[in-house]
């Protein structure tokens, strides 16, 4: 994490422990929901470690069997665009983070740059 010219950063909070919350109150409500349907009840075990791994994507994966560390790319994202922080017209700030072209798309024409989503690079 980190901007690319930058040290690496820690998030403002605990992200592990709070992705590990989340995990072990859905695994909570699996197995309530088991015991609802079978009357037998489960044991949930979860390590700090097992969620966060699965918010990093392949990247302990490509360390571990390639040896390949992704380079800081701070707020952005090889995956999504745009996904940024970007600076308002009156001095603010708005995080923008799209998940398909159809909602890029939609952000474009917000911004009144509709312009842009002809741009060969855009769809790219």
């Amino acid at each position: 994490t980190g901007e690319p010219d930058g040290p690496p950063t820690l998030p403002p909070f605990g992200l592990a422990d709070s992705i590990a919350a989340l995990a072990t109150a859905y695994a909570v409500m699996a197995a309530l929901a088991g015991r609802e349907k079978t009357g037998e009840g489960q044991v949930v075990d979860l390590a700090i470690i097992e969620p966060i791994l699965t918010v990093l994507g392949p990247q302990p994966l490509w360390y571990d069997q390639l040896g390949y560390v992704q380079p800081r790319t701070g707020n952005r994202s090889r995956n999504n665009a745009p996904r940024n922080t970007y600076r308002t017209a009156d001095g603010h700030w708005v995080a923008v983070s799209t998940s398909a072209q159809s909602v890029a798309e939609r952000v474009m024409r917000l911004v009144g740059r509709p312009d842009l989503i002809d741009e060969p690079w855009f769809g790219a």
